[in-house]
Order: structure tokens, then sequence, then C-alpha cells
């Protein structure tokens, strides 16, 4: 959808965060972002 490459790694063990990267121009990672922050706020209220 945004054009960007995404990249998630799981946490290790013991670690509750997982690093996320953006790889693409500004304007595709933007929108990734934007997207990747939409998706985490509409998964804490649908609990």
């Amino acid at each position: 959808i945004s054009g960007a490459e995404i990249t998630v790694h799981d946490p290790k063990p013991g670690d509750t965060n997982s690093t996320v990267i953006i790889c693409g121009d500004p304007e595709q990672t933007k929108r990734a972002q934007s997207l990747i922050h939409a998706f985490i706020f509409c998964g804490l209220y649908q609990k």
C-alpha cells in the first residue's frame, strides 16, 4: 500500500519490544509509519 519495504523482527526472549525497519523514499516511509500506527491504534481498542 505504501510502497515501502517493512521488516519486523520478533522480540528477543524475555523482551516485549519488536524492532520494525521501514525502507523507501521519504513519502513511502511516512505512509508506512502512518499505517503501522493506525494498525497498532486499532489493535489497542479492539481487545
